[in-house]
C-alpha cells in the first residue's frame, strides 16, 4: 500500500470534517441555498422486468446543518425536471429523537413510482423548493374507518374491532372510477386458532401513511387467552396500482395450528377460471402461470405445500394433478375481473396452503416455522380484465430501491465515517452464504451502495437476513438492520429495531461483551436518545479496562470491536459538541499499547479513529501506518464464508479517512 501523505494538518482536517457535519460540505450546503440544487437519485432495473408505475423506495441522508427540519420543503423531479408525487418520512434526526421537530433531519425515506424498461436506469432529483405543492392523498381517516382509494382499487378498514379490509371496489375499464365491488361489507379477515377452531379476530387499525404515492395501514391484535400471541399486519397500497403488499406477522401460534387469511370474493355470477402455481427461472420467459381451468361453484382448487422446500401439489377437489417446484401463487378470474394471491419467494416457507373455492372464498393458511413466529409477504391483486399479468408479481418480487451517489453518503456523514468505495465482489458473494456472526447484512448493503445499486443480489440477500432477524430478534448485530431501515423505511424493521432498543436497555449482563457498546451506539443513531450514548459509555469503561489488562492477547476480534466502539463513541460526542476527553485519552492509551502488538485486520478502524481524533503528528502517522499494516492481514488468496462479513465490515473508516485526505481507497493486499 502507498504510505498516507497528509496534504493538510489533521487539526484542520478534523475541524473541516465537523464543519461538513454542520454545514454539509460544498455539495450538501447547496440544499440550504436560495437556488434549488438537489440530491441526485438513480434507480437501476436489474431483474429484466419492464416496469409500469412501479413503486420505488429510497433512503436519503441529509447533513446536519442543511437547514431541513420539515419534509414539506422538498420536491422530487424526474429527468425532465417535472415534479412527481412522492411520500416522505423522517427516519432519523441529528442527535435528537425523531419526534423532535426542531432537530435537523438525518435520514429521509421516499416512496414514488416510475416507468422503467428492463435493464435500464432512471434518474431523479430531490430538491428544496419553497413552492412545493401538496398532492392529493390516497388514504384518509373518517368516522367509519380508514379509506383507501388508489384510482385502481379502493377499500375501507374499520378503526377498531373489524377485519382486514372491506367494501373493496375496482376500476374495470381504466377510467379511475371504482365501479365494481369485489368484496362486500363482511370483508376480508384473519382467523386465529380458538377453542372451537379458527375464529375471526378483531383488529385495531392505524394509518401510518396517507400518500400521495403510498398508503400504509397497520393492524394489530392480541388474541385473548394467549399472552405470548400477537398479530401484526401492514397493508401497503400504491397510487394507480391494483394490488396490495400485505405483510402478516403472527407469533404465539400453537404448534401445528394455522392463521388463516380469508378473502370472500363476490363472484358477480360470472363463470370462474383458476390457475395454480408459477414456475420461476432466471429469464423473463421462464416465468409463467399454471394453465387455467374452469372452476364450478361446488369445487375447490388448492395449492398445498409438500415439504420445507418449494415443492407444491396442485389439487382440484382433493385430487392432485401435478406436484413440482413452484412459487406460492394462484389466481381466480372471470370475464371482467381477476384476483391474484402470491407469496414473495423467500417468505413463502410459512405458507401451508392457498385455496380457491368456486363459491368465492380465497384462503391462505400460514403456519409458524422454527421460533413460533411466521411472517409472510403477500401480493394481493384485484384487477379489472380477465387475464392476469405475471409481470406485476415479478415486479413485486424484485422491488426497486434508489441510491444516491456514493460521494453523497460520504459528504452527508449519514453513515458516519464509513467508506463505501471499497467493494469486494468475492467477499460480498461469500457473505450471501455466510452466518451472522459479523452482521453480513451490513457488509452486503454497504457493498450494494458502493456498486451504485447494480448488484441487486446483495440487496436481496441482505433483505432476507434482516427479515429473518426481525422474526427471530436481531440480538446485538444491529448495524445491518439499521442501515436497511434507513435505505427502505420498512415499518416492520422499524418496529423490530424499537423492540431491540428496549431489550438492550433492559440487558443487565455485566460481562465484558464488546458487542454491547457497539449495539448501544447503533441504537443511539436509531433513536437519538442520550440514554444509549450513556449506556455505551458505561459499557466501554468495562471492556476498555479488560483490553488494557489483556495487552496483546489472542482475541483480536474483541480488541478490534473495543477500539472501534471507543472511537465511534468519541466521534459521536464531538458531533454533539460535548467532547469526552477522557474517552479520547483512553483510546489513545490503548492504541499506543496496541502499536507493539502483531497486526490484525480488526484493529484497522480503531487506529483510523485514533488518527482522526488525535492532535499529535507522530501518533497520527503511527496510527495510519498501523491501520495499513492491519489491512494487509486480508491479503489472502481465498475468502471463507465465516470471514466474509468481517472482511466487508473492516477498514471502512480507514477508507473514508483516506478519501477525505485526497487518497484513493486502498486495495487490500497491495
Amino acid at each position: 500500500m502507498r504510505a498516507l501523505k497528509s496534504r493538510i494538518s489533521f487539526r484542520a482536517l478534523l475541524t473541516a470534517l465537523l464543519a461538513i457535519v454542520c454545514a454539509g460540505g460544498a455539495r450538501a450546503q447547496a440544499l440550504g441555498g436560495s437556488q434549488p440544487q438537489g440530491i441526485r437519485l438513480q434507480v437501476t432495473e436489474t431483474a429484466g422486468i419492464q416496469r409500469s408505475q412501479a413503486p420505488v423506495l429510497a433512503g436519503v441522508p441529509l447533513p446536519q446543518n442543511s437547514g431541513v427540519v420539515d419534509i414539506t420543503a422538498f420536491d422530487l423531479r424526474d429527468s425532465n425536471g417535472e415534479p412527481i408525487p412522492f411520500n416522505a418520512r423522517v427516519l432519523a434526526r441529528w442527535n435528537r429523537p425523531t419526534d423532535d421537530p426542531s432537530a435537523p433531519i438525518k435520514w429521509l425515506a421516499l416512496t414514488f413510482a416510475t416507468d422503467l424498461q428492463a435493464r435500464s436506469k432512471a434518474t431523479f432529483e430531490l430538491v428544496q423548493s419553497p413552492t412545493a405543492a401538496p398532492t392529493a392523498k390516497i388514504a384518509w381517516r373518517g368516522p367509519d374507518g380508514i379509506h383507501v382509494d388508489t384510482g385502481a382499487l379502493g377499500f375501507r378498514v374499520a378503526n377498531e374491532g373489524g377485519g382486514l379490509f372491506e367494501n373493496l371496489r375496482i376500476d374495470m375499464n381504466g377510467d379511475r372510477r371504482l365501479d365494481v365491488r369485489l368484496i362486500g361489507d363482511s370483508g376480508a379477515e384473519l382467523q386465529w386458532p380458538g377453542p372451537t377452531g379458527l375464529e375471526a379476530i378483531p383488529l385495531r387499525a392505524r394509518l401510518l401513511s396517507s400518500g400521495p404515492a403510498e398508503a400504509i395501514v397497520r393492524l394489530e391484535a392480541q388474541p385473548t387467552g394467549n399472552s405470548a400471541a400477537r398479530l401484526l399486519v401492514w397493508l401497503h397500497a400504491y397510487r394507480n396500482r391494483p394490488w396490495l403488499r400485505t405483510v402478516v406477522r403472527a407469533c404465539g401460534v400453537p404448534t401445528n395450528d394455522v392463521v388463516r387469511l380469508r378473502i370472500p370474493v363476490e363472484t358477480l355470477g360470472d363463470p370462474l377460471r383458476v390457475a395454480l402455481g408459477l414456475s420461476v427461472g432466471d429469464a423473463e420467459s421462464d416465468w409463467f402461470p399454471g394453465e387455467s381451468f374452469p372452476l364450478d361453484a361446488r369445487s375447490v382448487a388448492r395449492m398445498v405445500r409438500q415439504d420445507a422446500d418449494a415443492v407444491w401439489s396442485a389439487q382440484l377437489d382433493g385430487q392432485s394433478f401435478w406436484t413440482d417446484e413452484s412459487v406460492a401463487w394462484a389466481e381466480v378470474s372471470a370475464l371482467g375481473w381477476g384476483v391474484t394471491v402470491g407469496a414473495l419467494p423467500g417468505s413463502d416457507s410459512s405458507v401451508r396452503e392457498i385455496s380457491l373455492a368456486g363459491a368465492g372464498d380465497i384462503t391462505v393458511d400460514i403456519t409458524p416455522v422454527g421460533n413460533g413466529c411466521a411472517t409472510v409477504e403477500l401480493f394481493l391483486q384485484f384487477r379489472g380484465g380477465r387475464a392476469g399479468d405475471v409481470r406485476e408479481f415479478r415486479a413485486f418480487s424484485s422491488p426497486l430501491v434508489a441510491t444516491a451517489e456514493t460521494t453523497w453518503y460520504h459528504d452527508s456523514l449519514g453513515l458516519g465515517p464509513a467508506g463505501l468505495g471499497v467493494v469486494e465482489a468475492a467477499a460480498a458473494d461469500a457473505a450471501m452464504r455466510a452466518d451472522g456472526d459479523w452482521d453480513p447484512a451490513f457488509g452486503l448493503l454497504a457493498s450494494w451502495l458502493g456498486s451504485q445499486g447494480n448488484e441487486a443480489a446483495w440487496l436481496q440477500a441482505a433483505a432476507q437476513r434482516v427479515a429473518a432477524g426481525a422474526d427471530e430478534g436481531f440480538g446485538l448485530r444491529l448495524r445491518g438492520p439499521l442501515l436497511y431501515f434507513w435505505l427502505t423505511g420498512d415499518p416492520r424493521v422499524e418496529e423490530a429495531l424499537a423492540a431491540a432498543a428496549g431489550a438492550l436497555l433492559r440487558n443487565n449482563d455485566r460481562d465484558a461483551n464488546p458487542w454491547l457498546p457497539v449495539a448501544h451506539l447503533d441504537m443511539w443513531e436509531f433513536t437519538g436518545s442520550p440514554v444509549h450514548l450513556q449506556a455505551a459509555q458505561a459499557r466501554l469503561r468495562t471492556v476498555a479496562i479488560g483490553l488494557h489488562a489483556a495487552a496483546c492477547g489472542p482475541d483480536a476480534a474483541k480488541a478490534g470491536l473495543v477500539l472501534e466502539a471507543l472511537g465511534r463513541y468519541a466521534w459521536a460526542r464531538r458531533l454533539t459538541q460535548r467532547a469526552d476527553r477522557q474517552a479520547e485519552q483512553a483510546l489513545q492509551q490503548l492504541l499506543d499499547q496496541m502499536l507493539s502488538c502483531p497486526a490484525a485486520s480488526l484493529l484497522a478502524d480503531g487506529f483510523a479513529y485514533g488518527a482522526l481524533l488525535t492532535d499529535d503528528t507522530g501518533r497520527r502517522s503511527a496510527y495510519m501506518h498501523a491501520a495499513e499494516s492491519s489491512l494487509r492481514a486480508f491479503a489472502l488468496p481465498g475468502i471463507e464464508r465465516e470471514d466474509a462479513g468481517l472482511r466487508l465490515r473492516t477498514g471502512r473508516t480507514y477508507a473514508w479517512l483516506q478519501a477525505r485526505l485526497g487518497e484513493d481507497a486502498p486495495r487490500r493486499g497491495q
